[in-house]
């Protein structure tokens, strides 16, 4: 019986020798989304099992399984030559449920997590006595140092706000997020004709531990609909956010569209 040590080094050699074909080296795109996951030797070194996953629908995972029984004679010819042993195993293909079984439990996990934290979290209209926690979260907003030019207001100009669109995200553990938001009229642009009342969101922020957790969604939404609620359905925001990409792609989510889009280039780091 072989040593461990060489078996491992047959398992890598095999590995290195039909994963980069599979990939890429054949003309076959029923091969395209398949990766080889491991490679396992029978003890007396007859038979590789070659384990292997794919993105995509059972009825694509049916074709890359015919894909690679297609291929076995090319990959089994390349295995003999890089091996250079007396005999080559024989190649055998398996599907590695092992990857799909992650993927599914890790989204049941994400899917927990998240229905624990919407029970969990609240959102409501903020309060004067919100104005401390709404100040503190804005400093560490300015701490962050995200947005370009971003400058914390007094408490007094956050008191102000209270009379506006202002909400708060609570959990458990105290408040994650607030965002902030205040009616005007247009005085006519490309986007919205003169006279038209809308809602400008003008402050939104999420603690970072909270951050991808849908925080930021909701408060959004809250604003959305209890601004429609007092007849009001054009909305604008303005973001100096340092991750241009991802706040366009939030908006996006919730109706908005670009509207310009400013640039700039610098020597000096920013």
């Amino acid at each position: 019986m072989p040593d461990k040590r060489r078996v491992e080094r047959l398992e890598n050699q095999i590995l290195q020798t039909v994963g980069p074909l599979i990939s890429h080296g054949l003309a076959d795109p029923r091969l395209q989304l398949v990766t080889v996951t491991r490679i396992r030797l029978a003890p007396d070194l007859s038979v590789a099992r070659v384990n292997w996953s794919s993105m995509g629908d059972p009825k694509e995972r049916s074709k890359a399984a015919h894909g690679l029984e297609h291929a076995r004679g090319h990959l089994q010819s390349a295995v003999a030559a890089n091996l250079r042993t007396r005999t080559t195993p024989r190649l055998e293909f398996h599907y590695d449920e092992s990857i799909e079984k992650a993927a599914r439990i890790s989204t049941i996990l994400g899917d927990i997590a998240r229905e624990r934290l919407e029970r969990n979290l609240g959102i409501r209209e903020a309060s004067l006595e919100d104005v401390r926690a709404i100040h503190t979260m804005y400093e560490r907003w300015v701490e962050d140092d995200s947005c370009f030019g971003l400058v914390c207001p007094t408490r007094e100009a956050v008191e102000k706000w209270i009379e506006e669109y202002c909400l708060v995200s609570d959990t458990d553990d105290g408040p994650v997020g607030f965002i902030h938001a205040r009616r005007g009229v247009s005085k006519g642009n490309a986007v919205s004709p003169e006279g038209e009342e809308f809602v400008e969101v003008c402050d939104l922020y999420v603690l970072p531990a909270s951050r991808g957790d849908g925080v930021g969604g909701r408060l959004l939404g809250a604003v959305l609909s209890a601004a429609e609620e007092d007849g009001v359905t054009a909305f604008q925001a303005f973001s100096g956010s340092r991750a241009q990409s991802a706040v366009m792609r939030f908006y996006e989510r919730h109706g908005f569209r670009p509207w310009g889009v400013q640039f700039f280039r610098s020597g000096k780091s920013t």
